[in-house]
């Protein structure tokens, strides 16, 4: 039996609220869509509670990789009118085992995908809240759902007239799915108070303008715009007034906006800022409230991320005062999973000149502290040093759980950034804490972008560090087993790590050792921080997966490896006696090396038996031929550089664009819409982030406004506009996709059901580069919307292009994937699908 539920209207025969004519208000700005209604309709009463679904256990293996196999996708969801499932029917995947559509609750915790049949007797637009699930797709359509529990209040979902088929996906456990009625100030575009990012005041703040981010909710079927006063990465006393900036939401969207305010007080005497007046008076306002916090006080601080424009928040702690001068030290904390970076920041006493620092991780599950994860850590690194007044060089990291994983990847991959590191209750890496990732035949190539994710492998970087690393014997959350693997694995590697695993202690514990949580506060940790100090080795042995994770050590930088998706390991040593600096390098392409000595104008290098005589400056050397020869000015043309790269992730940075296409038929419009919605919502669900949505035409219409900015194009080249101004000529793509097809190099594929992801430099811009979600068509963007992007442990190389198959074999739909060399070019060495055609 399908479970089909029905909605009764509020009045019978009146006129309900349509998911086609949703009204505006006459203040929601400017609208895009379809005409209004000319009065609000009366909303449906109760809420719709599903107590009974059909569920389904996963038919393939669930792991983190990039083109994991999805059985019930391809047949569920892949063609918006696909027949929905009957109790009993089956299902065979990657198991090739069948499984079985059952009747369930949703706390049994054990499918993979649910699905319910809901009735409505009109159209109406309601509010879903979906807890314990990633995404939940009605008639067709994907919504973010609240996988976390973060306890958002939910997303707009449109409802039709009659049978209505819903399908909840990225199951963890048990779940919940509530759809409720509008209220009437939840109709039309409207600013939240819930999931607001905001400072505490320091001290009352009296003058200070402030950065906060606030979620506007569109529960309209329009897209409607508006220009806001955004938020300022200047945050303090000023007279200038903040910056508009447009802002775009699509129908049924969600965003978060980043505002810039000055605070006052409310009719109680609280500090509080009203934000989100637009300056055309669309989206309307919301207060919120603004803690006060003298100094000796845990706090917020916001500032805005140069990733995506957004606000986002971290927390600090004081250092202890003192009678005496002592230097400034940071210690950077990385919170565990599900915790907020303000009581991770309060686990802490005040210790003498040190500044406890807590970042987010953008969320508290975050990206485990890897990819955007990553970057918010080093993003509140360098806000952090304002507060003292200068940048400080003394950087100490720990972090706890989720944070001690962080800890070690953090390190890992940029071991000269930090004095001294303790990982406390930190596992490894997903591999060993999650269940192996499984191996595929294009593996090589999937791991080759998310080499940063293998610790082990970098535990060379990690020996030299001072390390101490904490662990409750009795942990049944993170097994003591990972603190012992890596801290063999350091001392295998030449490390003399320190450790104290605390007898009978759980995952997290506590005790009289400290006046803060014994399990971060531990005394022995600051007891290691205390002594080490600042130095530069005249020898090191490092390891980096890719320039644009970490590009420098010490006093050797690298630009470009031979071979992108594979390590590059340089061996250096500066002997002082002879003013030489020998290296050994292995997949090192283009590299700098500074004298390590202040007081020598006059120096040697010596790279694998090539030797130079360096006069003044650094040495620029470039190994091209099978031989090093001096200057990197040899490379020609538009060149990699750790700031201008892919692999596809980093498209998603320096404050990126999601470029709706205005080209397409009226299904490819409609597929797209749906997606760029989606991955706005995600990313404003995962990251906290502001996905800025503008349309093609915007960004040849206003160069300016884009200008130093990373584009993310979605369609193709016959239907978004902007796709060859950012890409360049035919001749200039060596990848391309066509409605219908896709080309790399001399290759082409055909047919509507394909897809392509790949990252390009910006033709039109020196500095950017050009993420392209790209499709063959309307069934290729719904190929494409099985497969994410805002999740960590997975990667994408450079281009990848696949089609249907995938959602049966994984990576036997991959048609092409691979990496572009030093020069942007196709570098031989990527793989090509039999099939296709050969074209000029």
């Amino acid at each position: 039996m399908q479970r089909r539920f029905l909605l009764i209207s509020a009045l019978a025969g009146s006129a309900c609220l349509s998911a086609s004519s949703v009204p505006l208000r006459a203040d929601d700005g400017k609208s895009e869509g379809n005409g209004a209604v000319a009065a609000p309709p009366a909303p449906p009463e109760g809420v719709i509670f599903p107590a009974t679904w059909l569920t389904l256990e996963a038919p393939d293996v669930r792991a983190r990789r990039p083109f994991g196999p999805s059985a019930a996708f391809a047949r569920y969801l892949l063609d918006r009118d696909a027949p929905p499932p009957k109790a009993g029917d089956e299902v065979v995947g990657e198991r090739m085992q069948p499984v079985r559509w059952k009747e369930a609750v949703p706390k049994d915790g054990t499918a993979a995908i649910a699905y319910a049949e809901i009735v409505c007797d009109a159209d109406y637009a309601m509010t879903a809240h979906l807890l314990g699930a990633a995404a939940l797709w009605v008639n067709g359509e994907p919504f973010v759902g609240d996988v976390y529990a973060y306890g958002f209040a939910g997303v707009p979902v449109p409802l039709r007239k009659g049978a209505n088929r819903v399908y909840v996906t990225g199951l963890h456990g048990k779940f919940d799915l509530e759809l409720r009625p509008l209220a009437e100030t939840e109709r039309g575009v409207h600013p939240v108070a819930w999931d607001a990012t905001r400072p505490d005041l320091l001290n009352g703040g009296a003058g200070v303008r402030v950065n906060t981010g606030v979620v506007v909710v569109n529960a309209t079927d329009a897209s409607v715009t508006a220009d806001i006063d955004s938020a300022d990465p200047y945050d303090g006393p000023s007279d200038e007034a903040p910056a508009s900036r447009q802002v775009r939401l699509l129908p049924f969207g969600v965003t978060k906006v980043p505002c810039a305010q000055r605070p006052g007080t409310d009719d109680k005497g609280v500090a509080s800022v009203s934000t989100v007046a637009a300056v055309n008076g669309a989206f309307g306002t919301v207060r919120l409230s603004l803690e006060q916090k003298g100094g000796s006080d845990a706090r917020r601080v916001t500032r805005v991320s140069g990733i995506d424009g957004s606000v986002q928040e971290f927390s600090v702690l004081e250092p202890a005062p003192t009678l005496v001068a002592t230097p400034t030290r940071v210690v950077l904390s990385l919170h565990g999973a599900g915790v907020d970076a303000l009581g991770q920041a309060r686990s802490y006493s005040h210790h003498p000149g040190t500044w406890i620092v807590a970042p987010t991780n953008r969320r508290p599950y975050g990206f485990d502290w890897q990819d955007w994860g990553r970057l918010d850590a080093y993003e509140t690194l360098a806000a952090s040093g304002l507060l003292g007044g200068e940048a400080p060089d003394r950087v100490y990291l720990t972090g706890h759980s989720m944070g001690g994983h962080g800890t070690w990847h953090l390190a890992a991959n940029d071991p000269d950034r930090f004095l001294a590191i303790a990982p406390s209750a930190g596992w490894e890496s997903f591999d060993s804490y999650g269940g192996p990732r499984p191996r595929s035949i294009l593996d090589a190539l999937w791991r080759g972008a998310d080499g940063a994710s293998d610790t082990l492998s970098l535990a060379g970087n990690l020996a030299p560090l001072p390390t101490f690393v904490l662990h409750g014997t009795k942990d049944d959350n993170v097994p003591l087993s990972q603190a012992e693997t890596m801290l063999k694995a350091l001392r295998d590697a030449g490390g003399k790590p320190d450790s104290h695993f605390q007898e009978g202690a759980g995952h997290w514990w506590d005790g009289e050792a400290s006046p803060g949580a014994d399990c971060v506060d531990w005394p022995g940790i600051f007891a290691l921080f205390d002594r080490t100090e600042p130095q530069v080795p005249t020898s090191f042995d490092w390891t980096t997966v890719d320039p644009v994770i970490d590009a420098t050590h010490h006093w050797v930088s690298v630009t470009q490896p031979n071979v992108y998706g594979r390590p590059i390991r340089i061996r250096a040593a500066w002997d002082a006696a002879t003013s030489t600096a020998t290296l050994a390098t292995d997949n090192a392409r283009w590299i700098q090396v500074a004298c390590p000595a202040a007081d020598v104008t006059k120096w040697r290098v010596v790279v694998d038996s090539a030797s130079f005589e360096v006069k003044e400056g650094d040495a620029q050397l470039l190994f091209a031929d099978g031989a090093w020869t001096e200057g990197g000015v040899r490379v020609r043309g538009h060149f990699k550089t750790p700031e201008r790269s892919g692999p596809l992730k980093r498209a998603f940075d320096r404050r990126f664009a999601l470029v709706l296409p205005t080209g397409g038929t009226e299904d490819e419009t409609r597929e797209t819409t749906a997606r760029v919605r989606f991955d706005a919502s995600v990313w404003w669900y995962r990251a906290n982030g502001f996905a800025d949505i503008v349309l093609d035409t915007e960004v040849l219409a206003d160069a300016p406004r884009f200008a130093g900015r990373n584009l993310i194009l979605y369609g193709n080249a016959d239907t978004n506009a902007a796709w060859a101004s950012v890409l360049g000529t035919n001749n200039e793509r060596p990848v391309d996709v066509h409605r219908g097809s896709i080309r790399v190099g001399s290759r082409k594929w055909t047919g509507g059901n394909m897809a392509c992801f790949f990252v390009r430099p910006r033709a039109d811009d020196p500095d950017s580069v050009v993420g392209c979600l790209a499709d063959t068509g309307a069934r290729g963007c719904r190929v494409a919307m099985a497969h994410g992007l805002f999740s960590s442990g997975t990667g994408y190389p450079d281009y990848v292009a696949w089609d249907e198959r995938a959602l049966a074999l994984g990576d036997g739909g991959v048609v092409a994937a691979g990496w572009f060399d030093g020069n942007w070019n196709l570098d031989g060495r990527g793989f090509l699908s039999f099939g296709g055609e050969l074209v000029k």
